[in-house]
């Protein structure tokens, strides 16, 4: 497997991917890690625990990001990790990243077949945003390495959908994510009739979140007893935006601003929360949503997610994109009573458990690997049109 980074700030992906090859590794699999050992000795990495888990780090990216493009040592480290292991799959996660460029430009050097994790970077919305330096990527590199992946990685039938509409062919494979199952948590966290409620975001802090709807919608209701925690690390200063949206709503006892968390004080935050929101515009999967139901959690989130099983297992609310709606869902958790909140994140939980666990994404996982191998028959959630 091919990461950008493992440090525990670069997000989910990071935590998902090491968890991922420990759990290929009790399937198995024999996996091998390769990601760069960064810059700053103060960020710390979430590195696999399997000892089967062979993990290479390379060395840290060239200063001018263009030529981490051609960086030849990290393509010496790959080739080298790769030959001395034995890869006989190179699977990448993230795209636009010199790292997965690299990786795809070995892979076909070698002559490997190669899986991408598309990971939500072909949305409508991710294409917009910073949309001139994306398609001239496209034309440089990213169409191609694209083009020649053996399998692209979808979560869901949304994010394959929007692979098929720019013209790729590949073999599809739809896998969701998964995440650990928390243990329940003691019934000393669960809040008491006496006790602030809290509306949970854990997200980066960007303006494809959605949470300028959050804070409008907040305006209109003005909840008294409960209040938003905002987790999550700041994304080129959107941050700023909102306080200054809060202070001018007269919102600020309402709204508090965590930061980046470690994951430790993340356990804490779904511990403490009675409700969790994503108001985004658009995700491919959404990873914080089973985060949040594995802890009990209802959520709110909008149609730009694949979450609609929200109101099928009456686990929360999959709604339209925008305030109004967002305060319509508010306006109904809000006015629930405790015990309903605590039945519909119960329902969440099994939702969870049943689809969303990593040992159903790792046999998923190496059984494509081993039709890529052996040539055998396709797995069922391969799509080739």
């Amino acid at each position: 497997m091919v990461q950008t980074s493992m440090h525990g700030d670069q997000g989910g992906l990071s935590t998902l991917t090491s968890q991922l090859c420990d759990t290929l590794a009790c399937l198995g699999v024999r996996p091998t890690l390769i990601t760069r050992g960064e810059e700053d000795g103060e960020r710390a990495m979430v590195p696999p625990e399997r000892p089967e888990v062979s993990l290479h780090l390379t060395g840290r990216r060239p200063r001018w990001r263009l030529s981490s493009f051609f960086d030849p040592d990290f393509s010496s480290a790959l080739e080298s990790a790769c030959t001395r292991n034995g890869c006989r799959v190179i699977h990448t996660h993230d795209l636009w990243t010199p790292e997965v460029h690299l990786a795809i430009k070995t892979a076909r050097r070698l002559n490997i077949p190669t899986v991408m994790s598309i990971t939500g970077t072909l949305t409508p919305w991710s294409l917009k945003h910073k949309a001139f330096k994306k398609r001239l990527g496209w034309l440089l590199y990213q169409g191609r390495d694209l083009r020649s992946a053996t399998v692209l990685h979808a979560t869901s039938r949304y994010e394959a959908e929007n692979i098929r509409r720019l013209g790729l062919t590949n073999p599809i494979a739809v896998i969701p994510l998964a995440v650990s199952i928390s243990p329940p948590p003691p019934q000393a966290d669960h809040n008491t009739s006496s006790k602030l409620r809290t509306v949970l975001y854990l997200s980066r802090i960007h303006p494809k979140k959605g949470l300028m709807h959050l804070v409008e919608a907040w305006k209109t209701l003005r909840p008294k007893g409960w209040r938003v925690v905002i987790a999550g690390q700041d994304d080129a200063g959107y941050r700023g935006e909102l306080e200054s949206a809060i202070r001018r709503y007269d919102l600020t006892d309402d709204f508090v601003f965590r930061g980046f968390v470690s994951l430790d004080e993340k356990a804490r935050l779904y511990r403490e929360a009675d409700l969790f929101v994503l108001p985004t515009y658009s995700e491919n999967f959404g990873l914080v949503i089973p985060e949040a139901l594995s802890h009990s959690i209802p959520v709110i989130t909008t149609r730009g997610t694949p979450w609609e099983e929200l109101n099928q297992y009456r686990c929360g609310w999959w709604t339209g994109i925008g305030t109004e709606p967002l305060t319509k869902a508010l306006r109904e958790a809000i006015s629930l009573p405790d015990r309903e909140r605590k039945e519909m994140g119960e329902r969440g939980r099994e939702l969870v458990k049943e689809r969303y666990s990593f040992t159903r994404l790792g046999k998923e996982l190496k059984t494509l690997y081993q039709w890529l191998i052996n040539g055998d028959k396709p797995p069922p959630y391969v799509l080739f049109d």
